[in-house]
């Protein structure tokens, strides 16, 4: 049973990620035309790209596998019958695979250019063919089930005595309104590269109101070198890309305080212009009772924001991954003031500070305060310096980085550096490292993630960060 629950999911794999190298024209538009727009979920996918990069290939006919990757099916399915695998999927159009959630039914879809191979290794995987509707119907296990009509060809995740219904519920919305109705989606999902994805927020079931422009949200992955790159977007309800202008661009000041050890940053530009009033609104419909009160005591404080807010994180010593505590962690926080009402603000926190228990003594000046801890956690410092409030787990000093990239001309990023995942796992992870960043320009969302301390491609790194997790 291992065994065949294996070799369904290998099947479905190198289905979608075939095993041949050629290249051939890019046609998701078509069947795109087959996938009702109000999916929750839509992807399409460039196979070729995605093997190269997994490091997947076909050499005379025979199934070739990463090292690790050949490791790990050795035991449970034989050459030929990963082969058989490989020829199947060499039956269909390598460029014109998409998967897409409806009523929460997951299905996979691609066009067939070879009927009858592909009936020859269906047959093989299955074991049998059935017909209802006009449809082949092939049930290799697993609980799911393989359907043909027309040279197309889907994967559904259900037993195939309800299969035949749920796909024709999904094909009759096409045809009322196919996702391809929809410009901005449909471009974002033929993009080129590795894969493209579309997700509905509304589809998915959140409050429309909740939402406040934004309908969609696109992504178009691809590799570069050795890491993985995404560019993601907003789309509102009436199609168009929804831009980011209402934030200011970063000021990287504040990286002068940083360590070259940090492993968590992130920055964003607020403009005082910025309407916090109607945001909390927005927010009201998903938030408790609580979260709704805390809404409203903090949207004045938010006020009186203007320009760069941004936090980084380091470790002070080795008990940092295990006990990430103010005692092993260094943090810097800090917030750009208002001009006007910076100082006023400033004594405000240091109000607050005292209402819950916490007495401050001066470090340098009435701008400069500096608290001890309960508990043995240590000291935290807090700042004003030049409308810019800060805090901190040690005084400010002047520190260097490499980061600047991460930030420099964004409206909003996130940066991420592991040096190695067994800090976190020593037991399961790989010796490799991951870093990270996220940055936002005047409509794209860019997100870049590399591998560090291997060779690995981060495609690759992800496989053997699987693998090493299953053993």
């Amino acid at each position: 049973m291992k065994t065949r629950n294996l070799l369904n999911t290998l099947a479905l794999l190198c289905v979608t990620l075939v095993i041949t190298l050629s290249s051939c024209s890019r046609n998701n538009g078509e069947i795109l035309r087959t996938i009702p727009e109000n999916s929750s979920v839509i992807a399409t996918l460039n196979v070729d790209g995605l093997m190269t990069a997994a490091g997947i290939k076909v050499e005379n006919g025979t199934l070739v596998l990463p090292a690790n990757m050949q490791q790990l099916v050795n035991s449970q399915a034989t050459q030929s019958q990963l082969d058989l695998i490989a020829k199947t999927g060499s039956c269909i159009d390598r460029e014109t695979v998409a998967f897409f959630v409806y009523n929460d039914d997951t299905f996979l879809t691609f066009t067939i250019t070879d009927p009858e191979g592909f009936e020859q290794g269906a047959l093989e995987l299955a074991g049998n063919k059935e017909s209802d509707s006009g449809y082949d119907i092939y049930s290799p296990g697993g609980g799911q089930t393989l359907l043909v009509k027309d040279s197309q060809g889907w994967i559904i995740d259900r037993h195939a005595a309800s299969s035949i219904e749920v796909l024709g519920n999904a094909l009759k919305e096409a045809k009322d309104k196919a996702v391809t109705e929809n410009k901005t989606v449909t471009e974002a999902l033929t993009r080129d590269g590795l894969a493209n994805v579309a997700i509905n927020y509304v589809a998915m079931g959140h409050p429309a109101a909740s939402l406040g422009d934004a309908q969609w949200m696109t992504a178009s992955i691809d590799s570069k070198g050795k890491s993985l790159k995404g560019v993601v977007n907003a789309v509102s309800k009436d199609g168009n890309t929804i831009d980011f202008k209402s934030m200011k661009k970063i000021d990287t000041d504040f990286l002068r305080y940083v360590p070259g050890n940090v492993v968590f940053a992130g920055a964003l530009g607020v403009d005082p212009k910025f309407d916090w009033d109607k945001t909390a609104q927005q927010m009201l419909p998903l938030a408790n009772y609580s979260t709704a009160n805390t809404i409203g005591l903090i949207v004045p404080y938010l006020k009186s924001l203007d320009g760069t807010c941004a936090i980084a994180v380091w470790p002070k010593n080795d008990s940092f991954w295990n006990e990430p505590s103010p005692a092993n962690a260094g943090v810097l926080v800090t917030i750009a003031l208002k001009k006007e009402n910076s100082r006023d603000t400033f004594n405000q926190i240091k109000t607050l500070f005292a209402q819950t228990g916490l007495q401050g003594r001066d470090n340098g000046g009435d701008t400069e305060v500096a608290y001890t801890l309960p508990g043995n956690m240590g000291n935290i410092f807090m700042s004003l310096r030049d409308n810019r409030l800060y805090v901190s787990t040690s005084p400010l000093e002047e520190q260097s980085n490499n980061i600047a990239g991460a930030f420099s001309g964004s409206r909003m990023s996130l940066y991420c550096a592991i040096p190695t995942l067994r800090a976190i796992d020593p037991r399961h992870a790989p010796a490799w490292g991951i870093k990270g960043s996220l940055k936002t320009d005047d409509t794209d969302i860019t997100i870049e993630v590399e591998p560090t301390g291997t060779e690995l491609t981060m495609i690759q790194a992800v496989i053997d960060a699987a693998i090493a997790q299953a053993r």
